[in-house]
């Protein structure tokens, strides 16, 4: 038989991408690389169709502190893109660190601490450094009508008195659209604290409650001049790593300072998932705010009086493209 007709109906195979670098995981027909510390990603071999699913998480903020009670951090902003173009050449991922909470105020109420954002964390070609993509914290939004120097890390609504009442801020941009979530807003009595925004959602204000007039004795405050610190928005969901849900940048929750407040005693909010770190709590013996969870970009909780907030977690990278 002619070479010809044994050839017929021959077709060639698809060619995939190839690469290395970080932690490499499967998920069906794809390959992840995860990168939880700053690392180098080769492309070795371009697939016939050059789509790379990239996800990046920045750092989380430390919230700041005042005398009472603090806002929680926002979480770190997230960047995914689901059809990223790359070269076949070595990429510098780095990962952003999380901000460092402020210390422990004193009793006066004049007695405010910032607190730090998170870090960027970026996808950039190692030849030249020229910046592919990006979770950039310069993102995030400030409140309307402020301009704060740090809006992940330290708010104040316009009719606060004290600043660092109100939780950080946090964003997420998916394929190029920018989403803006806001914290929770605390009142200038400082003993009501909101909880800081995820990249999915807005922190809550004290209480959890919808109550938009934030009166001096609000009527869901348990008794005395407290609530209960706000919790953390959640972070943004996706199944892109392992096929299942997770959440990234989880806002960290506001502390309580409810010394003597039937039911509050030690209470402790909740950080949002995707790694928000829980606030402190004043009152009986005490409770330290979390730091937000490492390479997950979750905010660190508020604290209280006499109680640092926690740090922000640090960031993360994953890459993602069909092996087979």
């Amino acid at each position: 038989m002619p070479i010809q007709q044994m050839l017929v109906g021959i077709s060639k195979g698809e060619k995939f991408a190839e690469a290395t670098g970080g932690t490499v995981t499967t998920v069906g027909d794809y390959k992840v690389h995860t990168f939880t510390s700053t690392g180098t990603f080769t492309v070795t071999q371009l697939g016939d169709t050059n789509e790379f699913e990239v996800l990046l998480v920045a750092g989380g903020a430390g919230p700041g502190t005042q005398w009472a009670a603090g806002g929680g951090g926002g979480g770190g902003i997230v960047n995914h893109q689901t059809g990223q173009a790359l070269s076949a050449v070595a990429y510098d991922v780095v990962i952003g660190a999380g901000g460092a909470g402020a210390g422990a105020s004193s009793t006066t109420p004049w007695d405010i601490t910032n607190g730090n954002e998170g870090s960027d964390t970026n996808l950039h070609v190692n030849s030249n450094s020229s910046i592919v993509l990006e979770a950039d914290i310069s993102d995030i939004a400030n409140l309307s009508g402020t301009s704060h120097s740090q809006p992940q890390a330290n708010n104040k609504y316009s009719w606060n008195v004290y600043f660092n009442s109100t939780g950080g801020n946090s964003a997420k941009v998916v394929n190029g659209t920018t989403t803006q979530y806001s914290g929770g807003g605390g009142w200038h009595q400082t003993g009501y604290a909101g909880g800081g925004a995820g990249s999915g959602e807005n922190g809550d204000p004290p209480n959890s409650t919808t109550d938009s007039t934030q009166s001096y004795t609000p009527s869901w405050a348990t008794g005395g001049v407290a609530s209960a610190g706000g919790g953390g928005g959640d972070g943004y969901s996706t199944n892109m790593v392992s096929g299942s849900t997770a959440y990234y940048g989880g806002g960290g929750a506001a502390g309580t300072n409810a010394n003597g407040i039937s039911g509050l005693d030690n209470h402790t909010s909740p950080g949002g998932q995707g790694g928000g770190g829980d606030g402190s709590a004043f009152g009986g013996g005490g409770v330290a705010a979390q730091n937000g969870t490492a390479n997950t970009g979750g905010g660190g909780g508020g604290g209280t009086r006499g109680r640092g907030s926690g740090n922000g977690g640090s960031g993360v990278a994953y890459i993602k493209y069909k092996f087979q």
